[in-house]
């Protein structure tokens, strides 16, 4: 992973990236510390431990801060220390717990067990103040225990993409996409992930990306192209039409061997166009309304990583 897997806590008042918050998750619990020192801007406080420990991930700076007991919170986690990052100070004691399974407001106050994990729910959460890398997200926003960790891409196309496909990714499926793997991220982790996105996808990371809004998409391993639910997608090879809202639109569905196949082709043969095959534009008839060159493979198969936002 590029980067250490890293918390987020995006609700509550917590200073992402601006002001950092406390100790990171402890032991035994549902409830939250900040993270401390990881303000860009130079030294700054760190916010108040959480009532209850979470499960202990070890990217998180600083240690963790005490279980409480009853209503009182624990005190503050250790200041963090990030290489190359200002060190923040300690966190002052927690405030009073809230009642259970609800946090109870602005950062510094304690939260018991059961409440929100304060974990975004997808890399569309994250801000793109962060770096790059693999971050842990909770897409039902509920128990971190079943929260898990997704590659991030922050600064390309505006940011928030979160990864769910790499290499040939129709071929297989892993709970996680390390460099050189050809896999779907996990059907029930990706199927989370879209549900909470903007259905908005994008194939490739480089000079040639293809871009997809489609709300009804089948993404099902043992496919290698582009499968929808819907009437019809819209699509385009330039991030700026998906900003101004112009992005193509077709409704050709017209594929010999597949109902729910993006294009016009007659199965078997080299003819036609295909929205996305084998991590291309498929585009031999030329009529391909996204196409990134002619042909079957114009880039060399080169949009072999799958991305939601």
């Amino acid at each position: 992973m590029k980067h250490a897997l890293a918390q987020v806590r995006v609700a509550l008042g917590c200073c992402l990236c601006v002001a950092a918050c406390g100790g990171r998750l402890s032991a035994d619990g549902g409830g939250f510390g900040g993270m401390g020192g990881r303000s860009p801007m130079g030294d700054t406080d760190g916010g108040a431990a959480a009532g209850e420990g979470g499960p202990d991930i070890p990217q998180m700076q600083g240690s963790g801060g005490a279980i409480g007991s009853g209503n009182a919170g624990g005190a503050g986690g250790e200041a963090g220390d990030v290489p190359g990052v200002a060190t923040g100070t300690a966190g002052a004691d927690a405030g009073q717990g809230g009642m259970a399974g609800q946090p109870t407001g602005a950062g510094g106050d304690a939260t018991d067990a059961g409440g929100s994990s304060g974990l975004p729910a997808s890399c569309r959460e994250v801000p793109t103040e962060m770096p790059d890398g693999d971050y842990l997200v909770d897409p039902n926003g509920g128990d971190p225990d079943d929260a898990f960790a997704v590659t991030c891409d922050l600064t390309t196309d505006g940011g928030r993409w979160t990864l769910i496909g790499r290499g040939q990714w129709w071929v297989a499926e892993a709970n996680a996409l390390p460099a050189g793997i050809d896999a779907y991220l996990a059907a029930a982790k990706r199927t989370a992930i879209v549900r909470v996105s903007s259905a908005l996808f994008r194939a490739g990371a480089g000079t040639q990306r293809l871009f997809i809004k489609d709300s009804n998409a089948l993404l099902e391993s043992g496919f290698h192209y582009w499968r929808t639910l819907g009437a019809g997608v819209a699509c385009t090879t330039d991030y700026a039409n998906v900003d101004a809202g112009t992005m193509a639109i077709t409704t050709s569905m017209a594929m010999s061997c597949d109902t729910h196949g993006v294009g016009s082709h007659t199965c078997g043969t080299l003819n036609g166009w295909l929205l996305l095959h084998l991590n291309d534009t498929y585009n031999v008839s030329g009529a391909h309304p996204c196409s990134l060159g002619s042909g079957d493979l114009p880039t060399a198969a080169g949009l072999r990583t799958l991305w939601v936002r």
